[in-house]
């Protein structure tokens, strides 16, 4: 991080105000913690690893259906369920607060 920034930046991807100290500074652009993560560290699709741990962990907590999730996962998990599978954007469309900018598909549901 420079010292060139000033109080308060915005960041370059959603544009929400930060202070210089939450900042963080790459290519001479400036992200909020959460924008920066979801930029450089991508969840890979269907990825096997990720489906074995899932099912796994939810296994050894005793959790079936949508136990355990919020109710943001449960209105999308309902979504795509309903759909049979649905892209990132399509599924920002149906529920609030999701960024959509990643267009990479989302899975198609395999039951919980």
């Amino acid at each position: 991080m420079t010292d060139e920034i000033t109080n308060p930046v915005k960041c370059h991807i959603c544009g929400c105000e930060l202070e210089k100290e939450d900042c963080i500074e790459e290519e001479g652009k400036v992200f909020c913690e959460d924008c920066f993560i979801e930029a450089h560290h991508k969840i890979q699709v269907c990825d096997p690893w990720a489906a074995y741990s899932k099912k796994f962990f939810r296994k050894e907590a005793g959790l079936e259906g949508t136990e355990g999730l919020t109710e943001l996962q449960k209105a999308i998990y309902e979504f795509i369920v309903s759909s049979g599978g649905a892209r990132k954007e399509e599924i920002a469309k149906k529920v609030s607060n999701i960024p959509s900018g990643n267009r990479e598909p989302v899975c198609y549901y395999e039951a919980l």
